[in-house]
């Protein structure tokens, strides 16, 4: 089965370990087999509809590896130095004005004025957002700068990007962030994605020593060091609600949350198929399932990915969704005080997508 290189290794690496991801997803389990042993997470009130699954959490970590590199926590001053580098850089230089988001794990903080960033030390890893606040993000440039320079090269960047027509949002990440997107260029279209690329390849000739040089799992190379692209994921983290329906709440996720989310479906139907009864209060016992059958596996990744429109081949690029029939669910809201109205997505929608996997 002709999978891209680093699916096939992710897909090996999951079936290698596949005991150890559901014994972990099965700590989330709440009914007989299937909700994808998914869970409400209690501890994110600025993201409803966010769901946990240990299971898919591993495949993620997994696929977050690549580029990731072991250092000390940055003290106050690295990330007091790091602001005001991006400051001195961007402050009232960027037109039209950015709305500026701080996001920190699950939760959303929306500053608004760029002047509201300064003396915040508490962002150890966050991303910050400079929005335009239009258009509908289609394609993702991932850029991979080092954190000693991060705050020079990530303003030079962002004054050679914002003027960019189909340019909607740029990311970086705060001293702290070990992986290999420490900045991401959202863009509305492939031209505008094509334009980013290039100005790059021009910043990385006079610069090449602010660029590490990996890129994340599944993206395509822009063929020069720590630059890549791919395709902005559904808004639709993907569920298994029992052994027949496959669902999806719609949600925004991240390029490898969506892949990750797949190919734990995949497993988990694969060793927990209709006939076998489970009961999550069991505790797991893989000697009890005998289906080592791992091209069943792959092929199902295959076909869901497929049906995500996605292609094990070129998992960078991203078609239309091809789920059957949708029937819209309005989740009920959780119990106490309802959080506020976090930035972006609507409320939280499930749609019942029934196909036979």
């Amino acid at each position: 089965m002709a999978f891209h290189r680093e699916l096939r290794e992710m897909v090996d690496w999951t079936w290698t370990n596949r005991n150890e991801i559901m014994t972990a997803a099965l700590n989330n389990a709440v009914q007989q087999k299937g909700h994808t042993h998914r869970m409400m997470s209690p501890a994110e009130p600025n993201a409803p509809g966010r769901t946990i699954n240990l299971g898919i959490d591993m495949i993620y970590r997994h696929y977050c590896a690549a580029g990731n590199r072991g250092q000390e926590q940055p003290t106050a001053i690295v990330i007091e130095n790091f602001l005001r580098e991006l400051n001195r850089r961007l402050n009232t230089k960027l037109k039209p004005e950015p709305y500026v988001i701080l996001q920190t794990g699950g939760a959303w903080v929306e500053l608004g004025e760029f002047n509201k960033l300064m003396n915040r030390t508490d962002i150890n890893g966050s991303y910050i957002h400079f929005n335009k606040k239009e258009g509908i993000c289609l394609e993702r440039v991932y850029i991979n700068l080092k954190e000693e320079t991060r705050g020079t090269s990530f303003g030079g960047i962002m004054l050679k990007m914002w003027g960019i027509s189909g340019v909607l949002s740029i990311k970086v990440a705060a001293p702290g962030s070990v992986g290999a997107d420490s900045a991401v260029v959202y863009c509305s279209s492939s031209s505008a994605r094509k334009k980013v690329i290039s100005k790059l390849k021009k910043y990385q000739r006079s610069k090449p020593r602010h660029f590490n040089g990996e890129i994340p799992k599944l993206v395509a190379s822009a063929g020069v060091p720590g630059v890549g692209h791919g395709a902005e994921p559904p808004s639709k983290q993907p569920m298994r609600p029992n052994s027949q329906t496959f669902s999806a709440v719609d949600a925004s996720q991240s390029f490898g949350l969506y892949r990750a989310s797949l190919i734990f479906i995949a497993l988990e139907r694969t060793v927990f198929p209709k006939d076998v009864q489970f009961d999550p209060r069991e505790e797991y016992n893989p000697k009890r399932i005998n289906r080592n059958q791992k091209r069943e596996f792959e092929q199902r990744v295959q076909t869901l990915f497929e049906r995500g429109g996605l292609s094990v081949q070129h998992p960078h690029k991203q078609k239309k969704v091809k789920f059957d029939t949708e029937v819209d669910v309005v989740m009920p809201p959780p119990e106490g005080p309802p959080p506020p109205p976090p930035p972006g997505p609507p409320p939280t929608v499930q749609r019942e997508l029934h196909v036979s996997l």
